[in-house]
């Protein structure tokens, strides 16, 4: 059962589900099961697999489910089952049960193959992340095999509506080859659903193309989410370094960190403009 338990959770992390893995860890006395047996606990509330049903069980899902909204992603979680506690329905004992949030690579796509992008999408594989790189320019896709790195090639639009996965929520970098296309891609990605979207740019042109954006009825509150200038002010200035900032401020977003306190931009560290080609 536990075999096959885990090769089932393998099998829904790597399509990007998410869950609690409990697994009872100690046992003392009379319990509904014993230390090994393990229970994946989804978003909605449904297991796969079972730690001995009834109110302890429920209690276990209960507490499972309050882990999805915790900084913490473990948990221990112990019980005394009391003779005397008719809810119990165990003669004594007690149990512990080991809770951690599971989910797959987090994932990456990256709007536009230029120098920028590509270097972002080398740097988010070293450091975990599945990566789609788009263009629309064959020749400018990285041409070598990296089982790490998914390429598209094919029209903004196209992509985004049909050949781009936004379940779960991804990272989003848009640094395509111009602010004309940037645009385009910002104003096609309105109503998906990501972590994290962040634009190239300095405050200058950004504040142009958000002009030219409003005008086009695209809403404040979703223009006001966009990370922009995108990454770290690191005085970054070659594609590589941008690249690195980039990561840095997305891997800051993905670890809960105060991102507020690190976006200290100012103008006279302000690149962000690097030929995008």
């Amino acid at each position: 059962m536990t075999a096959y338990i885990l090769k089932e959770i393998y099998e829904r992390i790597e399509r990007g589900e998410e869950g609690i893995l409990c697994t009872i860890i100690e046992s003392k006395g009379s319990t509904p099961q014993k230390p090994g047996t393990r229970m994946f606990v989804f978003p909605n509330g449904n297991i796969l697999g079972t730690i001995g049903g009834g109110i302890f069980e429920h209690r276990v899902i209960k507490r499972a489910l309050a882990l999805f909204n915790e900084t913490e992603k473990t948990a221990l979680y112990s019980e005394k089952f009391e003779a005397k506690n008719p809810d119990d329905a165990i003669c004594g004992g007690e149990a512990t049960v080991f809770m951690e949030y599971l989910t797959g690579k987090p994932h990456l796509i990256i709007l536009g193959a230029g120098h920028v992008g590509k270097a972002l999408a080398q740097i988010a594989t070293f450091c975990g992340f599945k990566v789609t790189l788009w263009d629309d320019r064959l020749k400018f896709l990285p041409q070598t095999e990296n089982s790490e790195i998914q390429i598209v090639c094919s029209s903004l639009d196209d992509a985004i509506h049909k050949r781009l996965p936004f379940l779960p929520p991804p990272f989003v970098v848009v640094v395509t080859r111009g602010h004309a296309l940037d645009g385009e891609a910002i104003k096609l990605l309105e109503n998906q659903n990501t972590a994290y979207l962040g634009v190239i740019g300095s405050t200058k042109k950004v504040t142009q193309l958000r002009q030219e954006l409003v005008a086009q009825g695209i809403s404040l509150s979703y223009l006001d989410s966009i990370y922009t200038p995108i990454g770290l002010s690191i005085k970054a200035e070659t594609p590589s370094e941008i690249a690195i900032s980039i990561m840095a401020e997305i891997i800051a977003i993905y670890r809960n960190a105060p991102i507020n306190k690190l976006r200290l931009w100012h103008k006279e560290t302000e690149i962000n403009e690097v030929k995008r080609r």
